[in-house]
């Protein structure tokens, strides 16, 4: 379970989060519901070690009772906003899935491609890619089929906590679509802990379990996701929601 206890973060004078209490459970998505200048993208980089030094920082941030930092941050992905950004131009996706393992080095790429490849071929079938996808360029692909390859290559570094960025709000809605539906059937089948930031309230209806509402880099208000909607306590949720309608 990831456990966020009194995060504060500033950059100079400029108090950008305030004493910021969350915990994300495995098997649930847990989001953080806010509007633009919130506050929830930067408490997103604040969970990861190398994101710190960028900022003030203090609290504290637990991964099943253990600090997360750099030594054990990769038991953190991350799936960000725009999927054109996320991957290089110049190679092809079957290489830039094996990334993770060129990273670690040419010896545990050797000894693990075999292996690395059968689990690609499971998360392709999966995520409803054909894997004659693998041999184009992102140029060649969709929104949506990159998005997908984006969530594919952080479930191949065996995270055990993934941070969806907005995942879908660069997707035309066809391919919104796409993506939120075969999330969920992959939500039903994992033991996974999900952090989903968004300001997209019928994403969150959807997908999430529980959900806190930043605002100005505090907490205003979190409840079970049923229970927050229909009885929104906090000016914040509830001019979320009439600003939709």
């Amino acid at each position: 379970m990831l456990s966020v206890q009194n995060l504060t973060v500033s950059s100079g004078k400029t108090l950008l989060l305030s004493d910021i209490d969350l915990s994300a459970e495995k098997g649930k998505v847990t989001a953080l519901l806010g509007g633009s200048g919130s506050g929830k993208s930067t408490f997103l980089k604040s969970i990861l070690p190398s994101f710190r030094k960028a900022y003030g920082w203090s609290g504290n941030v637990f991964w099943n009772e253990s600090p997360l930092t750099l030594e054990n941050q990769s038991l953190v992905q991350t799936v960000f906003q725009d999927p054109h950004g996320s991957f290089s131009p110049f190679f092809k996706m079957r290489i830039l899935l094996w990334e993770p393992l060129l990273i670690k080095g040419l010896l545990s790429f050797i000894k693990e491609k075999k292996a690395l490849s059968l689990r690609i071929k499971e998360l392709m079938e999966a995520f409803i890619l054909d894997e004659s996808l693998l041999d184009r360029k992102i140029k060649e692909l969709s929104g949506g089929q990159l998005q997908r390859f984006a969530i594919i290559r952080a479930l191949i570094a065996n995270p055990q906590l993934i941070l969806l960025d907005e995942p879908v709000t660069a997707l035309d809605l066809i391919s919104q679509y796409e993506v939120v539906k075969i999330f969920m059937q992959w939500k039903t089948n994992s033991n996974l802990a999900f952090l989903l930031v968004s300001h997209d309230l019928d994403l969150v209806k959807k997908i999430a379990d529980f959900v806190y509402v930043i605002d100005k880099g505090k907490i205003v208000e979190s409840g079970k996701t049923p229970d927050i909607f229909i009885n929104p306590k906090s000016d914040t949720l509830r001019n979320l929601l009439e600003s939709r309608n």
